[in-house]
């Protein structure tokens, strides 16, 4: 992997130093689990119900989608979303993207799929990024200094 600095600066916007992901869960079943993607191509998992993998894991993706995830997060005016986005329904599973920039950082929350059609798009590149990511036991990583492979072109 092609090392990119500590953060990605956005020809629009301010520079992105890490995007978080969550899903949180429903009164059922729903997978439950938070991702932090770094601009140097880190992901940490941390897989909490209803998921394969419980705990935290780490792998690598390639550090060019991170530039294309914070283009998108430019270009979709990420920084103007409302803060949440709610239905009146109790068992709806959520969905929480935060933004960390040198400017500051933004958290946007979605209950049972209210946000607009940009956030569900967000979310789902997100979802699509960390799934071709081969992670490993983030304690025996840590303690071997090894980090899992890297993503695959």
């Amino acid at each position: 992997m092609v090392g990119l600095g500590l953060a990605i600066k956005s020809p629009v916007g301010p520079t992105i130093k890490k995007i978080v992901f969550e899903r949180t869960g429903c009164f059922g079943t729903c997978p439950a689990y938070r991702v932090t993607l770094t601009p140097d191509g880190t992901v940490t998992y941390n897989g909490l119900a209803y998921v394969k993998r419980k705990g935290v894991f780490r792998g690598t993706f390639w550090a060019y989608d991170f530039v294309q995830l914070s283009s998108y997060i430019d270009k979709i005016g990420f920084s103007k979303f409302k803060k949440q986005y709610t239905r009146n329904v109790s068992d709806q599973p959520g969905r929480i993207v935060t933004v960390v920039t040198d400017k500051g950082t933004q958290v946007v929350t979605e209950d049972g799929a209210s946000g607009p059609p940009e956030f569900w798009a967000l979310c789902n590149a997100i979802d699509g990024l960390t799934a071709e990511v081969r992670y490993g036991n983030a304690e025996a990583m840590t303690a071997t200094g090894k980090t899992s492979q890297k993503r695959k072109p």
